[in-house]
């Protein structure tokens, strides 16, 4: 099931030899809808101009929901899964792609290639459902579950081998992905797990990265207390939380989505979003919207003002 993504030269001659808009563009109303909204979730008060998305249509793909879309003036890619009516925008151009229910659940996954949001790289992504946290409102949402960048001198590309992705490049296999937390690692090389030189463990939360404070006043850590972490995408290493609090997680944690859990050199990490999910905790924003408190339920109820 091949499903390539060709270069934005294809789309312009697509244009330039004025093909119909409906041949071209393909994009109906619905779907503009659904684009506009991520674009606008992407982008801070900037405009979406539909006359500038152009539907990808030179590549394979049996898939009944997904489909590509160009913004020409924008260098946007747009992922759109009309099993959920909901949409990605991607802030680059997507060179590769493979759609493919590669666990199992019934839902088909997006890998793709593209020129990455980061000058100088290019990102492996994986686009998938994501279970919403209470914290965030809940419900389900099809955005980038995992992303793995390499440098822009990479040559890569997604091939299906034995039913399964591989990222390759001219020569070299770097072999079956597989999604670990919002990373992606892949089976002969793998920057989150596999002995290296340094081991980057720049996502991951400490006790260092705790301060356990009320109203200015350092406490003791335990059944009355309140954690202030800065919010960013980093996952906490649960043994390290269970003894700080005093809370066990709940059996239901094995059975926790892919980005809500990492393990990482033999031990389990819980991302920072889903820890009330998984543990007796309240979290509430602090004034600052970078920072996140953690409360006990009793504590909580104790101090309903802060």
């Amino acid at each position: 099931m091949k499903k390539k993504i060709t270069s934005v030269i294809s789309l312009l001659l697509c244009a330039a030899l004025a093909l119909s808009l409906t041949a071209c563009s393909g994009v109906s109303r619905d779907d503009k809808k659904m684009l506009e909204e991520a674009f606008k979730d992407t982008v801070m008060g900037g405009y979406f101009d539909d006359k500038a998305v152009e539907k990808v249509t030179d590549f394979e793909s049996d898939s009944e929901d997904i489909e590509f879309f160009y913004d020409s003036q924008k260098n946007f890619t747009y992922i759109l899964n009309k099993g959920v009516d909901d949409a990605e925008a991607l802030g680059y151009e997507v060179t590769d792609a493979e759609i493919m229910d590669i666990d199992n659940d019934g839902v088909e996954e997006v890998f793709i290639v593209g020129y990455g949001d980061v000058e100088g790289m290019k990102t492996v992504a994986c686009c998938d459902y994501m279970e919403l946290p209470e914290s965030l409102g809940g419900g389900s949402q099809f955005t980038v579950v995992a992303k793995t960048d390499f440098d822009e001198k990479f040559e890569l590309s997604l091939e299906v081998k034995d039913g399964k992705v591989h990222l390759v490049a001219p020569d070299f296999d770097f072999g079956v992905i597989a999604k670990n937390g919002a990373a992606l690692e892949f089976s002969n090389y793998s920057p989150m797990s596999v002995a290296t030189e340094e081991k980057d463990m720049s996502i991951f939360l400490s006790k260092d990265d705790l301060a356990y404070k009320v109203n200015g006043k350092d406490v003791v850590p335990g059944e009355d207390f309140c954690y202030y972490i800065t919010l960013s995408d980093l996952y906490f290493k649960i043994s390290t939380l269970e003894e700080i609090t005093g809370v066990k997680i709940s059996e239901d944690f094995k059975n926790a989505g892919t980005f809500e859990r990492m393990t990482i050199y033999g031990e389990d990490y819980i991302h920072l979003l889903y820890i009330p999910t998984y543990f007796d905790l309240v979290a509430h924003f602090g004034g600052n919207a970078s920072v996140m408190v953690f409360m006990t339920e009793d504590y909580a109820a104790a101090h309903p003002d802060e």
